[in-house]
């Protein structure tokens, strides 16, 4: 028996003798290839064979073999560590790059666009440019040889009313004489009546007509009393207002202005005229002149039929068609507010007025004081 259990203690150290050999061996292949897992694990078994065999030197070599590889993978893994995150750095930076140059590429083309919409652009701009000059050349030609035209309609015009003024006169003159000789039958009066008027009427006309399109350096100014001129004016009309019943109250101041007398009478005329017509019989018609800075202001106000709405736009027109028949019956030939709006700026004033259907009209003209002659 004691035989038997030495035989098998015997085996034991054989076999244990063959590990070790085997551990030690496969210690030495991965320490020389560089296995520190494998040199650990041969490591760790040699040394958890000599601790289980008492064997304490030869433990303690293969602890301090644990503990120098033990070392030299945590520098293996600090290391690895290191380049991992490196990586990791220079991968993001590739990837912002990545993104960069997208977002460049498509700022890059965004920018060859609005080049290229800029040219278009220009090129258009180029283009109406030159059309516009074109148009312009053609426009200014087209509105000189319109601006010749009308000058040249205009002399004409003055020319014809200038012949007919002398033989239209003769006859207003002596349809008046005729009327005035006695023994007339009703029948001649009413005949010559009607011719008196009318050469009358064609003669106020052709009077409106040589007052079209003057030019301002056209005025031939002097110093005026613009109060002795309303005073001559309305006593002049006195007789055409009386005949209808009317009364005109006129109030003036002397005041001296720069102005053209012949031009200035015809506008002071022509308003005082018009009250008059479009005024019934018995009706007031104030002519009012007051100074105020740095001018004078006349008004001719009517307690007439008034201007409605819908002409008011229309009353300084040329041939307007805002024109009305008195309310006489007196004939209207839409040339004298026009003409008067002409003379009055021409002197560097402004025509104005103010009214109502029904309410009569009241005409305003504003004159400075200051204008040279």
């Amino acid at each position: 028996m004691d035989m038997l259990e030495d035989m098998g203690d015997q085996l034991d150290l054989v076999d244990s003798a063959r590990a070790v050999a085997y551990y030690q061996q496969g210690f030495a292949i991965s320490g020389k290839n560089g296995y520190l897992f494998y040199s650990q694990l041969m490591a760790r078994k040699l040394f958890d064979f000599y601790t289980a065999h008492h064997d304490s030197q030869r433990a303690a070599v293969y602890s301090s073999q644990l503990v120098s590889l033990h070392d030299e993978q945590e520098k293996l893994n600090n290391a690895s560590s290191v380049d991992y995150l490196d990586y990791a750095l220079k991968d993001q930076q590739v990837k912002s790059l990545e993104v960069r140059s997208r977002y460049q590429s498509a700022l890059l083309i965004l920018v060859v666009i609005a080049c290229l919409l800029a040219i278009a652009i220009i090129l258009i701009i180029r283009q109406n440019l030159k059309r516009t000059k074109r148009l312009n050349a053609q426009m200014t030609k087209a509105l000189r040889a319109l601006e010749q035209s009308q000058a040249d309609n205009t002399r004409m015009m003055k020319i014809a009313a200038h012949d007919l003024r002398n033989p239209i006169g003769g006859i207003y003159s002596i349809a008046g004489l005729l009327l005035d000789e006695p023994g007339r039958s009703d029948n001649d009066k009413i005949m010559l009546e009607l011719i008196r008027i009318s050469s009358g009427n064609s003669l106020e006309l052709v009077s409106d007509l040589l007052q079209v399109q003057f030019k301002t350096e056209e005025l031939k100014k002097e110093s005026v009393d613009i109060g002795e001129m309303l005073n001559y004016c309305v006593a002049l009309l006195l007789n055409k207002a009386e005949a209808k019943g009317q009364h005109i109250n006129l109030q003036t101041r002397v005041l001296t202005l720069p102005v053209s007398r012949e031009k200035l009478w015809r506008v002071f005329s022509n308003l005082i005229t018009n009250a008059i017509k479009l005024s019934p019989s018995g009706a007031v018609i104030d002519v009012k002149m007051e100074q105020v800075a740095g001018g004078v202001t006349i008004s001719v106000k009517d307690h007439g039929i008034g201007i409605p709405a819908e002409m008011k736009d229309k009353i300084f027109d040329m041939f307007t068609e805002a024109k009305r028949s008195g309310t006489a019956g007196e004939q209207s030939f839409g040339l004298g507010l026009a003409i008067s709006r002409q003379i009055v700026e021409a002197h560097g004033g402004k025509i104005w007025f103010e009214s109502g259907s029904g309410k009569g009209t009241t005409f305003f003209i504003d004159l400075p004081v200051d204008r040279n002659g």
